[in-house]
């Protein structure tokens, strides 16, 4: 959604994959702080080793919950951040303070559409076909309900439309 409004959108449909009861982690996982930066550094791109030693990939999620989240709650446009990397990049500084005040962010009517918060979230590298199937069922009536009334359609079963 970034790079929409960057490029001029003034409305964006932000589909969210983590539940809406998903808080996320303030701490980087061994993944993040070990696994990646080794992996990105044995094959040549140090800027995303220091990015991920950084914790750069904590912030810009949390940036982008917080952001989707202004977005639900308003009635209006609200600031959207650049698409560059405003947080734990490893660029110099100086470059981006102007890019760091809001003041200074593009505005766009954000709604971000999620799951419930009682759908279970699936694990990164679940395969099971029911529980894949039932996480699309429950993600296609959310954006259904999010959106049919834009259109002039009623609250439904989304659940019924996708069965049959």
């Amino acid at each position: 959604y970034r790079s929409a409004v960057a490029e001029g959108a003034t409305h964006v449909v932000a589909l969210r994959s983590r539940p809406a009861s998903f808080v996320p982690p303030t701490r980087p996982t061994l993944y993040e702080r070990a696994v990646a930066p080794l992996y990105f550094r044995s094959n040549g791109v140090e800027t995303a080793a220091r990015f991920f030693e950084r914790g750069g990939q904590q912030y810009l999620y949390a940036e982008d919950v917080m952001t989707c989240d202004a977005g639900l709650g308003s009635g209006g446009a609200i600031p959207i951040p650049p698409p560059r990397v405003l947080y734990a990049n490893p660029v110099d500084e100086r470059e981006e303070r102007g890019e760091r005040d809001r003041r200074n962010w593009r505005t766009a009517h954000l709604l971000p559409v999620t799951v419930a918060a009682d759908v279970p979230e699936l694990s990164t590298l679940s395969q099971d076909r029911d529980d894949i199937l039932s996480g699309m069922r429950s993600g296609f009536a959310a954006a259904y309900d999010a959106l049919a009334p834009v259109v002039g359609l009623g609250p439904s079963d989304a659940s019924s439309t996708l069965d049959g």
